[in-house]
């Protein structure tokens, strides 16, 4: 597990906080001991399903409601070649959750649907989801500079006003803590959020860095060792497998991959 994830996996476990702030690398991917390697957002989410929450989902602006699916992203990687590991296939997938059953049997005022706009509509709906006493909660809600930029709040609409307080409020909401929710928000460059939630105490806010030297061997050494596919004719993406210019170490290409 990334370290990153460490630290809100010990804070969350240990009481201090049940929502936080990622920013920088967000758009990276990060290594599952499941499912191997994982565009973040749906990382974050198979983590949250890992830590044992009931109903797992995440919210774009752009995209709306998004449902967990490592089962699909799993066949991607199978379908271009990218199986996992050997070392991760000693670790058995963890049992997915059925997000949509489980949020049909709660109360028909806590269902979202469809790409709902960050407006009062979502707002109240996540809030109800929140505070529903059902069903522990994993909610990762990416770009969340689109929903509370970094602006004077004269300039806010309504809706933003709200959200802003709403996000406030599940921070130090001692109901949600007990109930062991555990919420993300997400955002590549923390400038841009409203520094209402940069500053707040009751919010952690936790850099995802790029990846350590360490991971970027992993990930070259992955990419080295992947497998020639059985019918090279029918499958164009993969014939032969990828190498690195002569003279060129594995060591040294994840050394000149800094991004320093």
């Amino acid at each position: 597990m990334p370290k990153f994830f460490d630290r809100i996996a010990s804070e969350y476990k240990g009481g201090v906080a049940h929502q936080f702030l990622l920013h920088f690398n967000v758009h990276d991917l990060a290594r599952d001991a499941a499912y191997g390697y994982l565009p973040m957002l749906y990382y974050l989410m198979e983590q949250l399903n890992a830590s044992g929450c009931d109903l797992v989902i995440g919210y774009s602006p752009s995209q709306g409601l998004i449902w967990p699916s490592v089962d699909r992203w799993e066949s991607v990687q199978k379908s271009l070649g990218f199986p996992p590991q050997e070392a991760d296939k000693a670790n058995p997938p963890r049992t997915v959750i059925n997000s949509k059953v489980v949020h049909e049997k709660l109360h028909e005022d806590t269902f979202i649907t469809g790409k709902l706009p960050p407006g009062d509509e979502l707002r109240k709906n996540l809030d109800n989801l929140l505070h529903q006493g059902r069903a522990k909660v994993g909610l990762v809600i990416n770009f969340v500079e689109k929903i509370v930029p970094n602006a004077e709040l004269t300039t806010f609409e309504k809706e933003r006003l709200l959200f802003l307080d709403t996000f406030q409020h599940w921070a130090m909401d001692l109901g949600m803590r007990l109930q062991k929710h555990i919420v993300l928000l997400v955002t590549s460059n923390l400038a841009e959020v409203h520094q209402a939630l940069t500053k707040n105490a009751d919010m952690p806010t936790i850099e995802i860095p790029f990846p350590s030297y360490q991971e970027r061997l992993e990930f070259i050494e992955y990419l080295m060792n992947l497998p020639i596919p059985d019918n090279p004719v029918e499958d164009t993406r993969f014939h032969t497998p990828v190498t690195l210019a002569p003279g060129i170490s594995k060591e040294q290409f994840a050394r000149d991959t800094t991004g320093a």
